[in-house]
């Protein structure tokens, strides 16, 4: 009775796993790939020319190549969970930053944030 009771906890686990790696992927790829299609929309609000939309759609790869030599080192620190929990916190947070109105600081700080919590 007790191997049963063990077998069903492993496999609630393993689902467990699985449903938070599908809710981590599901998060990352629409922050990043909903920039493209509104640059345009982008640049017409905020008067930022071609070349600045270039680079704030580059600002989340230039996040990577900053953050991603960290990210093992926060994982050792304090457990993988807790560092992919603590990325997913950041990622929200940069997604309601990034619109949010009055500044353009805030666009690029949300992106740079953005990128950089898709990186741990």
């Amino acid at each position: 009775m007790a191997e049963s009771a063990r077998g069903t906890r492993r496999a609630a686990s393993g689902a467990l796993l699985i449903a938070g790696v599908l809710v981590v992927a599901a998060n990352l790829r629409p922050v990043l790939t909903a920039v493209g299609p509104l640059l345009d929309q982008i640049g017409a609000d905020t008067g930022l020319g071609a070349a600045a939309l270039g680079l704030l759609a580059a600002v989340p790869l230039l996040a990577f190549g900053a953050v991603s030599p960290l990210a093992h080192g926060l994982s050792e620190k304090f457990g993988v969970e807790r560092t992919v929990f603590a990325a997913l916190l950041v990622l929200a947070a940069g997604t309601l930053l990034r619109p949010a109105p009055g500044s353009i600081a805030f666009l690029w700080t949300g992106t740079f944030i953005i990128g950089s919590a898709i990186a741990v």
